[in-house]
């Protein structure tokens, strides 16, 4: 008998994401193996003592960690990744129902943090993971040459940008996103009624 699947959304759902998350995935081998405690005490003097309380730092350095790994070099992606990806939401501690902060917040972080405590906090994480054997730092290059081969697509990795190329590659995507040139280019604005 053909069957049909039926696209009606259930009205309660129980799920756990740890369910989603697969034992051999990195980001649950960062969260089993990274303890980044130490950020809260690192960024404390950048923060009121009053007031409505911030999104946890260790989570503005996880998005961070998400964009770094994964390649992501603009904040906003990193974001709309995290949306639809349930393995970031595990790894960042959101759930389903729950909404994400804004992008915005990201580069808030890198303005409110100095520069140097900034790269140095990030600079340990990666070291953190290269302690942990997360990342061993080897490079593989293809060239574009066709060549029949009896290869294992799993023992390729990605290349890791050095740290400082990959903070330097978000702030240029930032300044090219967001920032106003004082020109106005006719063909990108809206209509008019």
């Amino acid at each position: 008998m053909q069957g049909r699947k039926s696209n009606e959304p259930k009205l309660f759902y129980q799920v756990s994401l740890d369910r989603f998350v697969p034992q051999d995935h990195i980001i649950r081998k960062m969260q089993d193996v990274l303890d980044l405690t130490y950020l809260y005490t690192a960024t404390k003097p950048y923060y009121a003592h009053d007031g409505k309380p911030s999104i946890d730092p260790i989570v503005l350095f996880k998005l961070y960690i998400i964009g770094y790994f994964f390649g992501i070099p603009s904040e906003r992606r990193i974001l709309k990744e995290v949306q639809v990806n349930l393995v970031y939401r595990w790894y960042l501690g959101y759930d389903l129902d729950e909404m994400l902060p804004d992008h915005s917040i990201l580069t808030k972080a890198r303005y409110r943090f100095p520069e140097p405590l900034f790269e140095q906090c990030f600079k340990h994480i990666v070291c953190l993971c290269k302690d942990a054997g997360l990342i061993d730092g080897t490079f593989h290059f293809i060239d574009s040459t066709v060549v029949k081969a009896d290869v294992a697509q799993e023992s390729f990795r990605a290349r890791l940008l050095p740290v400082e190329e990959y903070l330097k590659e978000v702030q240029v995507n930032a300044e090219q996103d967001y920032a106003f040139n004082g020109t106005v280019d006719p063909e990108k604005m809206g209509g008019r009624i």
